[in-house]
């Protein structure tokens, strides 16, 4: 008799045939468990991809609304930028029209950017403090007052000019220059801030009087 017979011939009988469906049972069972454990694996599996999908959705719509917002903060700072920028333009055609009005006021007058360059000084100025050195007016536009004046004048102008500017108030100082002879003599000064609304666009001044100090400030030169 074969194996395979014998077999058969064992699960005939009523022991042989409780054992023999035992077996299979607990192999069906088996089976089971493990196709039921990796349904439930692959449950998981896809429940935590999905909270994966969820995160990933989420933090996309939130940086897609951060780019549109800042989007719209870039164009509204463009858009202020561009206004100012037509409106320092504005002001500086202005700026030319008015101070080739005052070109002819017999006082010195000028104006700086906020930057402390001369933009613009008038023909008393040149007469008064740049012939006499030997400087015309386009060796001043544009260059700060150290190019003209040197280091040591030109940060006690600085310092006033600062002054001006961060107060944005109207002020009046006694400042050093040299005379033709090279001498220190002082000037009147008053500065005033160029204002574009609550904005400082530069720094302008006027000569009041020049004093000559071996007359103890005392004795005027212009008049």
């Amino acid at each position: 008799m074969t194996t395979i017979e014998l077999i058969l011939s064992y699960a005939s009988t009523t022991v042989g045939g409780g054992l023999f469906a035992t077996i299979l049972t607990h192999k069906k069972d088996t089976q089971k468990n493990v196709l039921e454990d990796r349904v439930d694996n692959r449950k998981q599996d896809e429940n935590e991809f999905r909270a994966l999908i969820d995160v990933y959705q989420k933090d996309n719509g939130e940086l897609k609304e951060q780019l549109k917002q800042n989007h719209i903060d870039s164009e509204v700072l463009r858009k202020k930028v561009m206004l100012l920028s037509q409106q320092l333009h504005s002001m500086n055609i202005k700026l030319s029209i008015m101070e080739a009005s005052r070109n002819n006021l017999p006082i010195p007058y000028w104006i700086k950017d906020t930057n402390l360059n001369m933009l613009y000084v008038n023909s008393a100025f040149e007469r008064k403090f740049l012939a006499p050195i030997n400087k015309v007016i386009d060796d001043y536009i544009g260059k700060k007052d150290v190019s003209i004046f040197g280091v040591e004048l030109a940060n006690q102008f600085a310092i006033t000019d600062k002054m001006v500017h961060d107060t944005k108030q109207e002020l009046e100082f006694l400042e050093p220059m040299p005379n033709p002879k090279g001498e220190i003599i002082y000037i009147h000064c008053y500065k005033f801030p160029r204002m574009l609304g609550n904005l400082v666009v530069g720094i302008g001044g006027l000569v009041l009087g020049v004093y000559d100090t071996d007359e103890h400030l005392k004795h005027l030169l212009i008049k």
